[in-house]
């Protein structure tokens, strides 16, 4: 499955992972500061924002190399076959790429699905062919190693609407998350500085190891929320331990170095103890072991002994004092969307669901692109930063937006207007936010579609065609 002059690049990933180290050093700088800024002199407000300017420059420097790891261990497969999934049902995506060419819109422009997309039945999931496999395999032997998994939904997670009986149920509920949501939210506004693993070369890769076991989809966002939560507190725990114990700066950053480096190493570690915690949690039975874990990790060029890997499994535990309920935006969507179908009866529930999850998933890749669109204030720096971190967090926007989107991809199937007005009076959230969240996600779609269209052009055009090799040869 491997050619020698391009051989798979696991071995590679502890060496890019490394290269994070740079990132740790200015969080430490910023949090460290930021934690004593009463004691600091006048001017330190603006030697603050120096420091969140580095920060931000090691943190582009960080998600660079991620997007290395994400390419080399096929993440890109993950995300190009959630795109799929969403273009395939975009019918609006070639008619706005056109009327963005033309400069004009028609509102009673009849709309046809371009889409060759089919779904064949397979033992252990839905297999999505789109007839652009070859062009998969062309993306480099690497991809290989996904071939196998594929985009596992339909028979593993399904939704059927509620029993009369059941609404009031899931009313309560809906009341406990939208508290948790404002808690959340509130507790973004009050953060100084907003850090975020929640990043989407993490997020790729994280999406990758979860389709590689085969795991449903509130495995992969869940486990993606838990690793952000995690990374965030263990840094501050660290920064603390370090802090306590150095009087200078020159020893803090000499202590600060040796422990970055140890955790830049650790990272796909850390990435796999949260699959399993998570794992657990979803379904006990189908849980991710040790032994797996430790022969993906193998893999992937890093040797770990399965004591060491149950030792990293717990430092999560405890990291988090064992607090690892982690709620994810699939579950807002979830309740929302069976609360709608109690109130509008005629639209197909499952089929919306199965679109959610593409466009779930997609967000979760674009985030910190859709959210910048989303955010129409005209302010620049740290404060818009803060403000993205603000809506980022604010899952029950998230929820809504995606169900919105959805909607208008099966509004042939359903009564979009209803189910708007239902879902606006669910969540308390106007239909104006809701509508300008499922523009700026598909204007986000197009882009990527675009892209994507140019990357596959340069690459056929840096591939000798067979009849020029064949010439070469002769």
């Amino acid at each position: 499955m491997t050619d020698e002059n391009n051989p798979l690049p696991y071995a590679r990933v502890g060496e890019i992972c490394a290269k994070a180290a740079e990132m740790y050093r200015h969080i430490g700088y910023i949090l460290c500061r930021v934690h004593s800024e009463e004691a600091m002199k006048p001017q330190a407000a603006e030697w603050r924002r120096e420091l969140l300017d580095k920060f931000q420059c090691s943190l582009d420097e960080f998600t660079n190399e991620l997007l290395e790891i994400s390419k080399n261990l096929a993440g890109t497969v993950a995300h190009r076959m959630t795109f799929d999934a969403i273009s395939s049902q975009l019918e609006f995506v070639d008619v706005a790429e056109e009327d963005d060419t033309k400069g004009s819109t028609s509102k009673g422009s009849s709309r046809k699905r371009t889409s060759t997309r089919k779904r064949e039945s397979k033992k252990g999931g839905m297999k999505v062919t789109d007839g652009k496999s070859n062009q998969r395999r062309a993306m480099g032997p690497d991809i290989l190693l996904l071939e196998k998994p594929t985009m596992i939904r339909d028979e593993e997670k399904s939704i059927s609407r509620p029993a009369q009986s059941d609404v009031e149920d899931l009313e309560e509920y809906l009341a406990i998350l939208s508290k948790d949501n404002s808690k959340r939210i509130n507790l973004a506004k009050e953060r100084r500085t907003n850090c975020s693993f929640f990043d989407q070369r993490c997020v790729e890769f994280i999406f990758m190891v979860c389709d590689r076991f085969h795991f449903s989809p509130d495995v992969r966002y869940s486990t993606v929320c838990l690793f952000d939560t995690f990374m965030l507190a263990h840094i501050r725990s660290l920064l603390q331990y370090v802090d306590e114990n150095c009087r200078t700066e020159e020893s803090f950053m000499k202590d600060w170095n040796t422990v970055e480096t140890k955790l830049s190493s650790q990272i796909v570690l850390r990435v796999l103890s949260c699959v399993q915690i998570i794992s657990k949690i979803s379904c006990y039975a189908t849980q991710l072991n040790v032994s797996s874990v430790k022969n993906f990790l193998q893999c992937m060029g890093h040797c770990y002994t399965e004591e060491q890997i149950l030792k990293s499994e717990l430092r999560v535990l405890k990291t988090l004092d064992y607090d690892v309920n982690v709620q994810s935006p699939l579950t807002y969507v979830d309740i929302l969307l069976k609360l709608v179908a109690a109130d509008v009866e005629l639209f197909d529930l499952q089929s919306i669901y199965d679109v959610c999850l593409d466009i779930l998933s997609f967000v979760f890749m674009k985030r910190d692109d859709i959210y910048d669109s989303i955010l129409l204030d005209p302010i620049s720096g740290q404060e818009r930063k803060h403000q993205i971190a603000v809506l980022e967090v604010d899952y029950m926007l998230l929820a809504c937006g995606v169900i919105t989107s959805a909607v208008e991809l099966n509004r042939d199937q359903c009564n979009e207007h209803s189910i708007l007005l239902s879902l606006s009076k669910r969540s308390s959230i106007a239909v104006e936010e809701m509508t300008h969240f499922r523009a700026n996600v598909k204007k986000w779609v197009i882009k990527t579609k675009q892209n994507i269209r140019r990357q596959e052009s340069a690459h056929r055009r840096s591939t000798p065609s067979k009849k020029h090799i064949n010439s070469i040869q002769a």
